[in-house]
């Protein structure tokens, strides 16, 4: 398994880069690319076919404004592929057309969880999703517990 988070922008480096550190989380390799698919489409193919190579690439797509970056990785790769725009209120990755598509996941911690539910297969990945999901439940019980006076 390989994350690709690529971004169009070197102006969301700092959300790519909090994406990639929670996907490493679950020990995932994870590497980070620039490339615009509307200034620079040419090379986006040259990365596409580089990638499309390996077997088990997840493609993070992180874009602003209009995302045609998830929509032409989708339509050419034979990989999935999950938006997280760095601007929330983004929703021009939802409306990609026929033959494109790709989830959309606006919080790089959830981004990071889904990639390791994919990988649930690996022990170490479902391993930390079982211990993930044991402290939500811990935390929320201790809450209870202070709050009721039975």
């Amino acid at each position: 398994m390989k994350v690709i988070v690529i971004g169009g922008s070197d102006s969301d480096l700092e959300h790519m880069c909090h994406i990639e550190e929670e996907i490493t989380k679950y020990s995932i390799p994870c590497v980070v690319r620039v490339c615009s698919a509307h200034k620079d489409p040419l090379r986006l193919m040259e990365i596409l076919a580089v990638e499309e190579s390996h077997n088990h690439v997840v493609w993070v797509s992180v874009a602003g404004l209009t995302d045609a970056l998830s929509g032409t990785i989708s339509f050419h790769s034979r990989h999935p592929v999950i938006s997280c725009p760095p601007d929330r209120g983004n929703h021009s990755c939802l409306g990609n057309p026929n033959g494109s598509a790709n989830a959309t996941i606006f919080r790089p911690k959830n981004v990071a969880k889904f990639i390791a539910q994919m990988n649930s297969h690996i022990p170490s990945c479902r391993k930390l999703l079982q211990e993930e999901q044991e402290n939500v439940v811990n935390k929320q019980r201790a809450k209870d517990a202070s709050y009721s006076r039975a």
